[in-house]
């Protein structure tokens, strides 16, 4: 049997039916003295912390976070193991929030809501950075980050998608118009804009 397996042995819950399955065949190998688990503690079932129904989500790139929004108009950072909030509700919006994504390095947090703007968070702090970025004329639906995390798109019920420079909150040229839209998936290319 490969160490790695035998290594976690003396880890495992003692209810646990690898647990048993371990002692019965190495009946020999090292021996947790105290602080052992019973059982494996149960995932939160329900995380609590937004007073209106949750709209969207993201998972933050190491993992160790998630980040949702509301119609409660506030953002919640959540402990991924625990499930308990970190810190206070993101507050600026004044409307329900649709959308949110981490920068690719996982600094940032951007938000799109029904208040029509798409606004920049501080990952570590929930400090808003920089002013609401503004341009959309109807509720912003869904927001992205470019890979090298130098852009958002933001796409509106409007029938726009609007690209913003990230360090400036400046819109990058025009906004993109297509009929019809009310929520895209957007992938960023480096020299295509595509949409499902």
């Amino acid at each position: 049997m490969p160490h790695t397996y035998l290594s976690t042995g003396p880890f495992l819950p003692s209810q646990s039916p690898l647990s048993s399955i371990f002692s019965k065949w190495f009946p020999k190998t090292i021996k947790m003295q105290t602080g052992k688990l019973l059982s494996w503690p149960a995932p939160p079932l329900q995380w609590i912390g937004h007073s209106d129904p949750v709209t969207c989500l993201s998972c933050s790139p190491n993992g160790y976070h998630i980040v949702t929004g509301s119609y409660d108009k506030t953002i919640r950072i959540w402990d991924i193991e625990t499930g308990t909030t970190i810190g206070n509700s993101l507050k600026g919006h004044t409307d329900s929030v649709q959308s949110v994504a981490h920068s690719p390095d996982g600094r940032h947090i951007v938000s799109g809501s029904d208040d029509r703007t798409v606004r920049i968070w501080d990952a570590e702090t929930g400090a808003p950075v920089g002013r609401p970025l503004e341009g959309h004329t109807e509720e912003v639906l869904s927001i992205a980050w470019s890979p090298n995390g130098q852009q958002i798109i933001s796409g509106s019920f409007d029938e726009t998608i609007r690209i913003w420079d990230a360090g400036t909150g400046e819109a990058i040229g025009a906004a993109f118009c297509f009929c019809d839209i009310c929520c895209l998936l957007s992938h960023w290319a480096p020299y295509h804009l595509w949409i499902r």
